[in-house]
């Protein structure tokens, strides 16, 4: 059987770049499947994850990465609790939000987006011909 890592979908250039946010806890097993599905498979150009463990559970696996080819291409940030009582939000919300004017806006913190999957871990992106 072919995999998806082994058989991209054919590329096609665009003057936009595509990047997937989402919030992740407790996604370890399965998290470098997922990445380089979307990565790879779809053709995300990043991925940004909002770590919502108290524990920073994937700081660890993020800084083991940062000089990898692929996964250099996903920023973690630590974002634990349910609600940012000083923002008055959700922390999926405030995930979200930070991730689209982080990366989106004309002041991007680092590369600049023009669209964005806003997805959980748990979820793979599925394109029809």
């Amino acid at each position: 059987p072919v995999s998806y890592i082994d058989a991209p979908l054919p590329r096609k250039e665009y003057n936009f770049t595509v990047a997937i946010c989402a919030l992740v806890k407790d996604a370890e097993a399965y998290l470098a499947e997922w990445i380089d599905y979307h990565l790879v498979g779809l053709g995300f150009e990043n991925i940004y994850l909002y770590d919502n463990s108290d524990a920073f559970e994937l700081q660890r696996w993020y800084n083991q990465t940062l000089s990898h080819p692929l996964y250099s291409k996903v920023i973690v940030h630590h974002m634990p609790g349910n609600l940012l009582k000083d923002r008055n939000q959700f922390v999926q919300n405030a995930a979200y939000t930070d991730c689209i004017r982080d990366y989106g806006s004309d002041n991007a913190k680092g590369p600049q987006h023009a669209y964005f999957a806003l997805i959980d871990v748990n979820e793979f992106l599925v394109l029809q011909q």
